[in-house]
C-alpha cells in the first residue's frame, strides 16, 4: 500500500535569476563580436572577449592589456 503525505508539498519551478541586469544583452554571437571591435578601437589597453550567458544571450567580457 502506497504512503500518502499528510501535507502536499507545494512545488516551485526553477527559475535562472539574473544578478546581472546592467550588462548589455547581445542577440546573437556576431552583433557581441561587432561591439567587442568598437569597443577595442575606442580603448586599446583593453581585451574584450565575447561569451555565452546561462539565459543564452552573448555578452562582454573585458581584460587590461599592459604595455610592454
Amino acid at each position: 500500500m502506497p504512503r500518502r503525505n499528510s501535507k502536499p508539498i507545494k512545488r516551485v519551478p526553477f527559475t535562472i535569476v539574473n544578478n546581472d541586469k546592467a550588462k548589455v544583452r547581445y542577440p546573437n554571437k556576431l552583433a557581441a563580436q561587432r561591439a567587442a571591435e568598437e569597443r577595442m578601437l575606442l580603448h586599446p589597453n583593453l581585451e574584450i572577449t565575447v561569451y555565452q550567458g546561462l539565459d543564452r544571450g552573448w555578452y562582454l567580457t573585458r581584460k587590461n592589456v599592459e604595455n610592454s
